[in-house]
């Protein structure tokens, strides 16, 4: 396993992790009071925002650690009682669910399956999805129909295990135009750059989402190609996967330069799983509990949801003291 990590402040400040497939025993993924969040309508961005929602919604996050809490493989927890990773495992967050619409998943093991917030539009032809299924992990084409998984016209429930929607900006190596999935992000600052906190933003936002979700994607649009609103650069969270390597990347970008990126880093495909104050990637190994190798600048403590990358072999944290940092593998 490799990471790569620059810190320049004002400069640049990002992170690349790659993780050889050889080394994961298994992905894990968990939603924060899931049950609840899916009574929520997320962050209401299409109209006025409950702030009744927005304290509830808070209330459901949790911190990474108390998600890693709540995680197992074969029945064994990943950390002990006080806190210390049993496990060599990389956690990073997948945000956008609990909170944006488009952001569904499927859990074979929770009832019901899938999960969305409430008001969710169910609305694309197909979903982008990180899959862990019985053969491995991968990036595929999914479709939801009740509790079932459909990939084309075939039910393949029986062989996932779990999937969660995220943006397919890299596919099959090729980067694709944010003007191709524009509408796939329903946070649209993520995409184009207004102050909301300006008259003029908010009448830009206003224009974007009138006649949401059927005028989305042509009101989006338009902002981009007819009324100049300038494209964002965000700080993402990503996943980017090969054939032998997955490839975390958090890192501040347009759409398409975080899809460079994970070309140049590797991946053959690479998916948006969150932005701006929530991106990070936890790590076992800085003492003494397991910590941050990288957080957004403004980072946001607690997460909706977690994916959790558990690595074989044994975990050791005791480390010895003194004032050379020790390697532990």
């Amino acid at each position: 396993m490799e990471a790569h990590i620059h810190k320049s402040p004002g400069l640049r400040n990002d992170l690349l992790v790659v993780i050889p497939r050889a080394e994961i025993e298994d992905v894990l993924f968990h939603i924060a009071n899931r049950d609840r969040l899916r009574q929520l309508p997320g962050l209401q961005r299409h109209v006025a925002r409950d702030p009744q929602h927005s304290d509830e919604l808070a209330s459901c996050k949790m911190p990474v650690e108390e998600h890693l809490r709540r995680l197992s493989v074969g029945g064994h927890t990943l950390l002990d009682c006080e806190g210390k990773p049993k496990r060599r495992m990389i956690a990073i967050g997948c945000r956008n669910v609990g909170n944006n619409h488009g952001f569904v998943a499927w859990q074979k093991d929770q009832d019901p399956k899938l999960f969305h917030v409430w008001g969710e539009p169910l609305n694309y032809p197909y979903y982008s999805c990180l899959t862990k299924h019985q053969t491995g992990f991968s990036v595929r084409a999914l479709r939801f129909q009740g509790e079932s998984v459909l990939e084309g016209g075939t039910d393949i429930s029986e062989e996932v295990t779990w999937c969660v929607y995220a943006n397919w900006v890299l596919r099959n190596g090729k980067v694709v135009s944010v003007e191709d999935i524009i509408e796939q992000f329903f946070d649209i600052h993520h995409v184009l750059a207004y102050v909301r906190e300006l008259d003029v933003g908010r009448r830009i936002e206003a224009e974007i989402f009138e006649g949401y979700p059927e005028r989305f994607r042509e009101n989006a649009l338009r902002a981009l190609r007819e009324k100049g609103v300038p494209r964002n650069r965000f700080l993402h969270g990503c996943l980017g996967l090969s054939e032998d390597n997955i490839y975390v990347l958090q890192r501040e970008g347009t759409i398409e330069e975080m899809a460079h990126w994970l070309r140049e880093a590797g991946a053959r495909d690479g998916l948006i799983l969150e932005n701006g104050g929530s991106p990070a990637c936890w790590a076992w190994w800085p003492y003494p509990k397991g910590g941050f190798l990288f957080t957004a600048p403004d980072y946001r403590p607690n997460a909706t949801a977690v994916i959790a990358f558990v690595l074989k072999g044994p975990v050791n944290t005791d480390l010895p003291t003194g004032s050379v940092s020790f390697s532990v593998v």
